[in-house]
């Protein structure tokens, strides 16, 4: 994790509001991914943080995404459980159910997104996450296909990809 980020972040932590708005204010389009602690676990694990991603870059300036998400997992995965990540991005929740379930448990990442897809077994392998099964398709109630809409390049939010 660059050195500014950890510094931006321990500030941008501590303020009441505006934390969103200079998070975006500091990240520019040009910034190259690196690795950064995925905090969520206690530093357990890590992941490729592309800041021009708003949920990477929250993940990376807070520590967290989605905190009531993030809490309810907390409380009802136990180690050995089975998770399926149904929409899994670049794997956030992928990677805390990992963690949490453990090496005893499971969990099955779906991701019909090719970009989104890369970046979700990237950072599975990085953690080298024997219990994660990646599968590059989409959650249906019947067989076939359908049409793919992407995000737009410059999209805060990836994961806005739909059937």
């Amino acid at each position: 994790m660059p050195q500014w980020l950890r510094l931006a972040a321990s500030l941008i932590r501590r303020l009441p509001c505006g934390r969103y708005v200079l998070m975006n204010l500091l990240c520019k389009p040009g910034s190259a991914p690196f690795i950064s602690p995925f905090q969520v676990t206690e530093g357990r694990l890590r992941f490729v943080c592309d800041v021009r991603d708003g949920y990477a870059r929250e993940t990376a300036f807070m520590g967290w995404y989605e905190p009531q998400e993030t809490i309810v997992f907390r409380q009802l995965l136990r180690t050995g459980d089975c998770v399926v990540d149904v929409g899994a991005n670049w794997g956030y929740f992928t990677l805390l159910a990992a963690d949490l379930v453990g090496s005893n448990g499971r969990v099955i990442a779906l991701e019909p997104h090719p970009a989104l897809f890369r970046q979700l077994r990237e950072n599975v392998a990085l953690n080298r996450l024997g219990q994660v099964t990646c599968l590059q398709v989409a959650a249906s109630d019947r067989e076939g296909g359908l049409p793919f809409v992407t995000y737009p390049e410059a999209a805060l939010n990836r994961g806005t990809s739909r059937l």
